[in-house]
């Protein structure tokens, strides 16, 4: 591939995933400009810019070992940041117009101008991957038919109960939750959480979700079934207190 780029541009995808073994014969390249086929006996020179990208944080991953820091300076000469789709909702609905560009006729309109509201308001987890297989899914099932509100509404749901099935528990603070939940259970300690009637049966509330999390062994959907709730409520309860921490 190097030698393919040679006198242009190439591009490594998910960089943070690659071996130590191959950290050190990409750093090898970029140090001697010079790249060996497999099986050959000879080098060639290469002459190329390389643009690398990762979701990971990647000095993040220098410092605990897992990404060579001689290579993380190497390739961080200019780096560029692109914020998660659920910070820039405004890219959702131009995301959209490509995608429906690309798979359908100039003149088909699948989606109602609510449906794209509603699109612009989720978190995607996934980012752009993740809408565009919304999408797909979306289009495959419409068939070349009219926008279906109700095909919309169950594919949505869906997609909000999967991620609310295999979202990160960790994000979830449960470290204090045994602790919380015994002095819940004392009347005299009934006035420790302060602020007004609201705030203190939130915090309540709290309480009880991290220790019947802790109790299904964080368990969503288990835990979801003890409450009496849905996933999703689950889900956006959780969501509430993590953004109120």
């Amino acid at each position: 591939m190097f030698e393919m780029a040679n006198g242009g541009t190439i591009f490594l995808d998910e960089i943070a995933d690659i071996s130590p073994g191959m950290q050190a014969r990409l750093l090898r390249v970029i140090e001697t400009k010079e790249v060996m086929r497999v099986g050959g006996d000879r080098y060639m020179p290469v002459d190329l810019h390389i643009i690398s990208s990762t979701y990971k944080d990647l000095y993040g991953e220098v410092r605990t070992g897992n990404f060579r820091a001689d290579l993380f300076y190497r390739l961080s000469v200019l780096k560029l940041h692109i914020p998660p789709l659920r910070d820039r909702a405004a890219d959702i609905p131009v995301i959209i117009k490509a995608l429906l560009k690309k798979q359908c006729k100039p003149d088909y309109i699948p989606l109602t101008p609510d449906m794209v509201e509603q699109l612009k308001h989720h978190q995607w987890q996934g980012n752009v991957r993740e809408l565009t297989s919304f999408v797909e899914s979306y289009l495959t099932l419409l068939n070349g038919s009219t926008a279906d509100e109700q095909l919309f509404v169950d594919l949505f749901q869906e997609l909000r109960e999967q991620e609310a099935l295999s979202g990160p528990v960790e994000k979830f603070d449960i470290e204090n939750a045994e602790s919380e939940n015994t002095k819940m259970q004392h009347p005299e300690d009934r006035f420790r959480f302060s602020g007004n009637l609201k705030e203190r049966l939130e915090k309540y509330e709290l309480v009880i979700i991290k220790q019947m999390l802790k109790e299904c062994r964080f368990s969503k959907k288990k835990t979801a079934e003890h409450l009496g709730v849905s996933v999703n409520t689950l889900w956006r309860k959780m969501q509430q207190f993590e953004h109120a921490d």
